[in-house]
C-alpha cells in the first residue's frame, strides 16, 4: 500500500504535545517526586507523598510567601519549623537544581 497523499490533498502537520514549560504544574510536581521532597514532605496535590511525615506537612505553604519557600530549600537550617529536627533536609539542593528548576518547584510550591 502506498503511503503518499492524493494528488492535491493537503498534509497538516501531525499535533504534538508541548511538555509545560511555564514553571509550576506538572513540572514542579515531577520535581517535587524526583528530587524526592514526597518521601519527607506530605502535600494534598501529589499522591506519592500521603503518610510522609519526616518533615512538616507543605499544604498551605504559598502562605510564608516565595522567598520563604526558596531559603527553605536552599539553606534548611536557617529556620527549622517546631518539632522537627535540623539537618534531616539535604544541605546541598543549591547545588543539585539548576535555577531554572528551582524557579519551577517554587512556583508550583506557591500554588499550594
Amino acid at each position: 500500500m502506498d503511503c503518499e497523499p492524493p494528488p492535491g490533498a493537503t498534509v497538516q502537520p501531525t499535533p504534538t504535545s508541548t511538555p509545560d514549560t511555564g514553571g509550576g504544574g506538572d513540572d514542579g510536581k515531577a520535581l517535587f517526586v524526583v528530587y524526592g521532597c514526597a518521601t519527607c514532605h506530605e502535600l494534598d496535590s501529589v499522591a506519592q507523598s500521603k503518610g510522609s511525615s519526616d518533615g512538616p506537612a507543605l499544604n498551605g505553604i504559598s502562605s510564608k510567601g516565595a522567598d520563604y519557600i526558596r531559603d527553605s530549600i536552599l539553606n534548611p537550617s536557617a529556620e527549622v519549623v517546631e518539632g522537627y529536627e535540623d539537618g534531616l533536609m539535604p544541605q546541598d539542593f543549591a547545588t543539585q537544581f539548576s535555577a531554572d528548576e528551582l524557579d519551577t518547584l517554587v512556583t508550583f510550591l506557591m500554588g499550594q
